[in-house]
């Protein structure tokens, strides 16, 4: 009976990553796995992304989840290849962007009369090769943040001034960054009614 072989390496779909945020890396074959189950040797040709030396799919499965992926810690901007092998059968590889992550979310001043503006930066690992959209939410209705800021190719931050409305007690606002799907960093501010 032939061995079945890879039908293909995917990401969910995605074709960057952040770095930081484990992926979801998923092994297919182009037939059921046998009996004993497929052994799949896995490789990734840069270290920002790591993947187990080896898998085995179970028999009767058409493909599974790579076991523990792990994208480090260390903010990076580069392309990895991930490749699945199997001895005697063939390979298939997958390549993804790993974009760097949200690090940091400065906010000045860190308390503000109600009515009056804010500044706040966005801070990645290190530049970006590709303009990169960062969402902005405030948990108060007493901030607000614009809803999104773009980060351009070649830079590692942007700033952008943000609002707040008149109040009457002291408002303690959280806000958050995020890179959608990816990752995200949260700041206070305080705001305090006129005296």
């Amino acid at each position: 009976m032939l061995q079945p072989g890879l039908k293909f390496v995917d990401f969910g779909g995605h074709s960057t990553i952040v770095s930081g945020d484990d992926p979801s890396i998923t092994v297919g074959l182009n037939g059921t796995a046998p009996a004993g189950g497929m052994v799949v040797d896995l490789e990734s040709d840069n270290p920002a992304l790591q993947v187990p030396a080896s898998m085995t799919i179970p028999q009767g499965a058409l493909g599974m989840d790579v076991p523990r992926p792990k994208s480090s810690r260390i903010p990076t901007d580069a392309d990895v290849t991930v490749t699945a092998n199997i001895e005697g059968v063939g390979s298939r590889s997958q390549t993804v962007r790993v974009r760097p992550g949200i690090i940091g979310l400065d906010i000045r001043p860190w308390s503000v009369t109600g009515g009056e503006q804010f500044e706040g930066t966005v801070r990645l690992g290190t530049t970006t090769s590709e303009p990169v959209t960062v969402r902005l939410d405030s948990d108060d209705p007493a901030v607000q943040p614009p809803a999104e800021v773009t980060i351009p190719a070649g830079q590692s931050s942007v700033t952008f001034q943000g609002t707040t409305s008149p109040v009457t007690d002291l408002a303690f606002a959280t806000v958050t960054a995020a890179i959608p799907g990816g990752s995200r960093w949260q700041t206070d501010l305080l705001v305090e009614p006129a005296s």
